[in-house]
């Protein structure tokens, strides 16, 4: 029988997983989507970004961040398993941040 913090644990996580997808499936259907290539040639040609970052959600999806070093400009991408991809925020003043040499990941 799980014990009082497993469930707890368990509880937790899967509230924190159905936020995440819920959140981006709002983005989705608010935001800018079109065919992932096509939005990768925008963000480069318009803005001259290119991708920093990525991770692949629970629900399947992947999200990315494209940055241009030199002027700061940043977007998320949130990509569908389908290959449409949706810009759900952008900005300036992106940074990256190095590991300390000697530490794991």
């Amino acid at each position: 029988m799980p014990t009082y913090m497993q469930r707890m644990m368990f509880g937790l996580s899967f509230g924190l997983l159905s936020v995440i997808f819920l959140v981006s499936t709002a983005y989705a259907n608010q935001t800018s989507c079109a065919k992932r290539g096509e939005v990768i040639a925008e963000l480069n040609n318009r803005y001259g970004e290119s991708p920093q970052s990525t991770g692949l959600m629970p629900n399947g999806h992947i999200l990315e961040t494209f940055a241009h070093l030199q002027t700061g400009t940043w977007t998320i991408l949130i990509t569908t398993p389908e290959g449409t991809s949706c810009m759900i925020a952008s900005g300036s003043a992106y940074e990256s941040l190095k590991k300390p040499s000697g530490h794991g990941a």
